[in-house]
């Protein structure tokens, strides 16, 4: 499912079988599909090695909040829906947005 919802953030297919293409020739993701499903991405150690501690946000989940808030603001148009969706479905993921038990007690 992620799979496609990325895919549908490219202009075309060729865009995103490019980008793949590029990013398996460089070693940092590995790439696999089976009968004819949609691929599955996963990042290779490399990759993961030189990711940033901004991109790895379940290395900080276990330490105490430090009482600033942060906001992130993003404008994708209507007419992206499908990628804005995709972003809005990541950002859950990494658990970023409101918190609802704070909402509950204020």
């Amino acid at each position: 499912m992620e799979a496609l919802l990325l895919r549908s953030a490219y202009p075309s297919n060729v865009a995103y079988y490019s980008a793949i293409s590029r990013l398996r020739g460089k070693g940092l993701i590995a790439h696999r599909s089976k009968g004819g499903r949609d691929p599955v991405l996963s990042l290779t150690p490399q990759a993961e090695a030189g990711r940033p501690d901004a991109l790895r946000p379940e290395r900080f989940w276990n330490q105490s909040w430090n009482r600033i808030w942060y906001i992130i603001a993003y404008d994708v148009p209507e007419s992206n829906r499908i990628y804005r969706n995709a972003l809005r479905g990541f950002l859950r993921r990494m658990r970023m947005g409101r918190c609802s038990s704070w909402l509950e007690q204020n």
